[in-house]
């Protein structure tokens, strides 16, 4: 076998733009060979100087994308660059396929369309992946990138722009809106990004601020969000003062020479995780608060609180010094993707004298705190995680996205080591497990029956508990918990000699409590509520249902 044939392959469907170039000389960088399809006055033609095939296509000819990524053995591909909107109406060449295709569609809206495309191609062989996944280091970190920072009122167009951006985005229509003054001046539709700028900041007259997110339901295997130099250019031209993106969530090119241009012109540009996360735009230095960090493993991002942003990493012992002194670190779960990294995390932060609280957001919620005095010694435990399919996260299992909340929950109550799994589950809708069930037998003689699906025609978050003394229901969303507890008394009752409680819990802000928790812990440097051992125990059970379930369920895998 040749090097060229041991090497992996990877597809590229190239649109206009920088963004496909990158892509093909990161990845033969890494190891792989390139097969591009460009479309034809839409795709750079340089492209044929870093991919080992090129194929010139016109949009709709599906039948000779399919046959090129056959013949040169593609089995996945990425879709990247943009595509003008307009040539969907003038320059568009359907063969067979993709009449049928648009014939089978209610909606041609761009999600819809995109989705199809890649439901038609994996149907066909070759299974789409997120544009990002092998350019973490492309997306947007948290800050204020820029010596300007929003003014006050730019800090309210901000927010304005912020809520309808994402409302406009939930309808389809568009990622980008302008606003100035407390007014919409102009929104995203099929012109573009930088039609919109030019559009808007001519009404703004100076007064323009520019909010680019994501849809609430974005799929980040197409039309990820993305910013570059000749953004701000266009800002420039039309006079527009601020930008906004979505940290982690949008692709940023020519980084460095994008904020030389703001810097020069006086425009401000930030990105925040979320319209909660705005007020770090105008005052990214906060006073006396620890130096800490947040890492996302699956997206490779970090946030430092208290402390400059900083570019995305490959791996996370890194960047827990990469700021020149250690600091403490909230990350996401899954904590890590494997075992080993999650022991080099945590041995890291153990000879550094490090605290690692990992995210697992449902301890925090107030029925969970509330079990703390009414759980004892479960010996027979169900729970169920529901939710109606979304889109996102299913780049992932539904073990990873879902049922390791359960996992952690049911390991903190039983405190005992696993003795056997039995677990099943298959890909429903997207090329990983959909619906997961998993019978987990522990050493003390407890059992878990953990279910948790993504395309449910439901959401339910429940779990019930049975000890000697108690039978225990918990509705996490309701926040309402049922306790039958064993007195004695009340032979009449229900339940003769069973008292029942009914115990409901306003809703609180989990998250700001997990904020709180971790701060609190790094300013006292007592021991997190979840720890790095606690989300490595969790991260090893999801792994091994995982394994089982490729396992005695190979075929849908294939």
């Amino acid at each position: 076998m040749s090097a060229a044939d041991s090497m992996k392959r990877i597809g590229l469907i190239a649109g206009s733009g920088q963004f496909p170039l990158i892509f093909s000389k990161a990845a033969s960088a890494k190891g792989y060979q390139v097969y591009a399809v460009g479309y034809v006055n839409e795709a750079d033609p340089t492209l044929v100087e870093t991919v080992a095939a090129l194929e010139w296509l016109h949009l709709g000819q599906l039948k000779r994308l399919v046959r090129f990524f056959r013949q040169n053995g593609v089995c996945e591909a990425v879709m990247m660059g943009a595509v003008r909107k307009t040539r969907m109406f003038t320059d568009i060449r359907p063969d067979t396929q993709a009449i049928a295709l648009a014939a089978r569609m209610r909606h041609t809206h761009d999600d819809n369309l995109l989705r199809a495309f890649a439901a038609f191609l994996e149907k066909e062989g070759v299974r789409i992946q997120p544009s990002t996944f092998l350019l973490p280091e492309l997306l947007a970190p948290e800050g204020c990138w820029t010596r300007r920072r929003p003014t006050r009122s730019e800090e309210k167009d901000i927010a304005l722009g912020w809520r309808l951006a994402k409302e406009v985005g939930r309808l389809d229509i568009g990622q980008c809106i302008v606003v100035g003054g407390g007014s919409v001046l102009a929104v995203e539709a099929i012109d573009g990004t930088d039609a919109t700028i030019l559009r808007g900041g001519q009404l703004g007259k100076g007064t323009a601020v520019v909010v680019k997110v994501c849809k609430p339901n974005q799929d980040f295997r197409f039309d990820v969000p993305a910013i570059g130099a000749e953004t701000v250019r266009n800002m420039q031209a039309a006079g527009a003062r601020v930008l906004v993106v979505e940290a982690g969530k949008a692709v940023v090119f020519d980084r460095g020479e994008m904020v030389a241009l703001a810097d020069r012109h006086g425009i401000a540009i930030g990105c925040a995780w979320g319209l909660s996360g705005l007020a770090i735009l105008a005052n990214s230095t906060q006073k006396n608060t620890p130096a800490c960090l947040m890492w996302n493993w699956s997206l490779s991002w970090i946030r430092i609180c208290g402390g400059p942003a900083m570019w995305p990493s490959a791996s996370a012992p890194r960047p827990l010094a990469a700021t020149g002194t250690c600091v403490d670190l909230l990350i996401e779960k899954p904590m890590t993707s494997t075992l080993r990294q999650a022991d080099e995390l945590i041995d890291f932060a153990e000879s550094h004298g490090l605290l690692i609280q990992v995210g697992h957001l449902e301890r925090f919620n107030s029925a969970v705190a509330a079990l703390r005095n009414i759980v004892t010694a479960p010996m027979f435990i169900e729970s169920h995680r529901l939710a109606t399919f979304k889109g996102r996260g299913t780049d992932v299992s539904v073990v990873l996205d879902l049922m390791i909340h359960d996992i952690d929950i049911i390991s903190n109550f039983v405190r005992s080591e696993i003795r056997a799994i039995r677990a099943a589950g298959i890909p429903v809708i997207s090329h990983e497990v959909d619906i997961a069930n998993a019978r987990l037998e522990f050493e003390n003689g407890c059992v878990a029956n953990v279910t948790a699906s993504r395309i449910s025609i439901k959401n339910e978050r429940k779990i019930r508990l049975f000890q000697r003394d108690a039978y225990v229901s918990v509705d996490f969303s309701n926040h309402h918990i049922t306790v039958i507890r064993k007195t004695g008394e009340h032979p009449e009752g229900i339940i003769p000699g069973m008292e029942i409680q009914e115990l409901c819990f306003t809703k609180g802000d989990a998250l700001d409590d997990e904020l709180k928790s971790f701060v609190r812990a790094v300013k006292r440097r007592e021991v997190p509520e979840v720890t790095g051992q606690m989300g490595r125990d969790a991260l090893r059970i999801a792994l091994d249902i995982m394994d089982q379930i490729q396992s005695t369920n190979s075929r849908y895998f294939n």
